[in-house]
């Protein structure tokens, strides 16, 4: 008798039990349904709480409600990405950061990819025309605490990190030379990337050059030659660096490496009087060797520009140089 009760009693709570399920699981329904209309009249903001407490409402009720758990956590990476939209496209572009991260956020922690990737996308975007205002103005500082925020979020936007780096080498900060040898390195891994590369490598190279400048104007000449060595690295064959090192060299009457860079520094530059120039340059360095053959070898090179007639009257005079002291 005592043990009919008891299966009685539990099957009275059993039935307590599925009643107040069906009960909750009615007000889940009722919950997502409510989100979803708020939805549709455009009240995203209203939404994102309703739908984060279907979640929390069906993970209570377990099995029966996971439709609309699964629907909540789709829907809202979705609702906080429609807002940092709207608020981007009015101009709010720090508010619209935030809504572009937790979207994020939420796409990783429930397993959208799409969301996920379009949201670190828009955050770059986002930073970058934050960041390109303060750029516009030279408040470099600013501009690159911005594109490093956007960067970090996104190290594969090469666009950014082309903006980060000038930002970083306008302040003379080397951390700029690092950004740059990331985006070459990508350019190597697709080719999606190649182009900013090669941006990449042209921005190094010019920075590297106003970098090796500076130094020679400030007779700082291990911190040229460490540039120009850094600018052959990348472009072996780079004119302006190589007739740079023929002429600080000259002037510093390091006539070994003049000799060492001059048929390569001829060979690089693109038009005659700049090959003229750099043959002359070979051809007095030499002269100071008291190499007269290779003097007059490198003068004969001389075919134009400014020191077209100098180097016709130097050969004149080596010869003669040369013939008297045969006598």
């Amino acid at each position: 008798m005592n043990r009919i009760k008891m299966m009685v009693v539990a099957l009275a709570a059993m039935v307590c039990t599925a009643n107040a399920n069906a009960q909750t699981l009615e007000e889940v329904s009722a919950k997502y349904k409510k989100g979803a209309e708020l939805l549709k009249i455009k009240k995203t903001a209203e939404a994102i709480p309703v739908f984060e407490e279907v979640i929390k409402m069906g993970a209570s009720v377990g099995e029966p409600a996971m439709r609309y758990v699964v629907g909540a956590k789709k829907t809202l990476p979705q609702c906080h990405f429609a807002i940092g939209m709207g608020l981007a496209k009015s101009g709010k572009l720090e508010a619209a950061i935030v809504k572009f991260n937790k979207a994020a956020e939420l796409g990783q922690l429930y397993s959208d990819v799409t969301v996920t990737v379009k949201s670190k996308k828009m955050t770059s975007k986002a930073y970058t025309m934050l960041a390109t205002q303060a750029f516009n103005a030279k408040d470099y500082t600013k501009a690159a605490d911005i594109f490093a925020k956007g960067y970090k979020a996104n190290p594969k936007d090469t666009g950014l990190g082309l903006n980060l780096a000038m930002s970083y080498c306008e302040m003379g900060d080397a951390k700029g030379y690092a950004i740059y040898d990331n985006i070459i390195a990508l350019g190597k891994t697709h080719s999606k990337y190649e182009k900013d590369a090669a941006t990449a490598k042209k921005k190094y190279i010019y920075y590297k050059t106003l970098e090796a400048n500076k130094c020679a104007g400030a007779k700082d000449y291990a911190g040229f030659y460490s540039a120009i060595d850094t600018i052959l690295k990348l472009d072996p064959t780079n004119p302006t660096a190589l007739m740079l090192t023929l002429q600080v060299s000259n002037n510093t009457k390091n006539f070994d490496k003049v000799i060492a860079y001059g048929d390569k520094a001829i060979a690089a530059q693109v038009d005659p009087a700049s090959k003229g120039n750099a043959a002359f340059l070979v051809a007095s360095a030499y002269e100071n060797k008291k190499d007269k053959a290779k003097a007059i070898s490198y003068y004969g090179k001389v075919a134009a520009g400014p020191n077209a007639a100098k180097a016709k009257e130097q050969i004149v005079l080596l010869n003669k140089e040369a013939a008297a002291a045969v006598k």
